[in-house]
Parts: C-alpha cells; sequence; structure tokens
C-alpha cells in the first residue's frame, strides 16, 4: 500500500525525468564520463603525458648541468676573493709593520698614525 508522499514523490519524478530532467542529466553525464575515458584511453592523452615526461626528463638534465656550472663559477668566484683577502692582508700587515714596528726598533711613522689603522682580525 503507497503513501500519498510516495505517489506524489514518484508522480514528481516521473514529471521530470519526462522533462529532460534527471533522465537527461543522466545521459548528460553517462556521454562525459565516456568523453573522458575516450580520452583517456585515446592516443592524444597519451602523446601529451609523454611530451611532459619528456619535459621533466630535460629539466633534470639541464638542472644537474646547472649544478655543475655553478659549482665551477662559485670555484673561481672562491679564488678570487681569497685573492683580495691575501692582497688586503699583506697590505695591512705591510702597513702595520710600518706603523707599530717590533720591540726595539724605531717607529717608522708617527705615533698618533697608529690609531689610523683599521683594525681586521688576525689570520692564523
Amino acid at each position: 500500500m503507497s503513501t500519498y508522499f510516495e505517489v506524489d514523490t514518484y508522480a514528481l519524478i516521473s514529471q521530470r525525468a519526462q522533462e529532460g530532467g534527471f533522465a537527461g542529466r543522466l545521459h548528460q553525464k553517462k556521454r562525459a564520463v565516456e568523453a573522458v575515458y575516450g580520452y583517456l584511453a585515446g592516443g592524444q592523452y597519451t602523446d601529451h603525458i609523454r611530451r611532459i615526461a619528456q619535459h621533466l626528463t630535460d629539466i633534470e638534465v639541464l638542472f644537474h648541468k646547472e649544478i655543475t656550472s655553478h659549482r665551477k663559477m662559485w670555484d673561481d668566484r672562491l679564488k678570487h676573493y681569497q685573492g683580495i683577502t691575501a692582497g688586503i692582508s699583506t697590505v695591512h700587515d705591510r702597513l702595520r709593520a710600518l706603523i707599530l714596528p717590533a720591540a726595539g726598533q724605531g717607529r717608522s711613522l708617527p705615533a698618533e698614525a697608529g690609531k689610523l689603522l683599521p683594525k681586521f682580525a688576525r689570520r692564523a
């Protein structure tokens, strides 16, 4: 035995189905799923995925080349920085020797000149 609610709900569903509501949407969903499956199973999707994978592989190769190139550049730059540091240290040590001579020797420059000497950390 059906209740009024069940009969009314069935009538509403039947009416919507006839208007193309549920049945139309269900058919559209089915066509959309079939279209997606067809694309994923077809060669066009596979070709795109292969091209993407090739780009990723090429980028990895370029990345490793870039690392090697940067390391070489950084090593060359480090040599220049070490040369600059060594040159500054030599000039600094020479000026220090002129301004603050070893014990027992006379000064080459006036004592006030020692105040002008920049303070650099001594290297071991």
